[in-house]
């Protein structure tokens, strides 16, 4: 799943699912294996 947050920051308003913004909560807990 790819999310920009600049793209994100050019609208007033930004709809998502419930299901969705569950995805991107359980990766923002994920650590980052790099």
């Amino acid at each position: 799943m790819g999310l920009n947050v600049y793209s994100i920051l050019q609208h007033d308003t930004l709809v998502m699912s419930r299901d969705a913004v569950n995805k991107i909560v359980d990766r923002m807990h994920t650590p980052i294996n790099r």
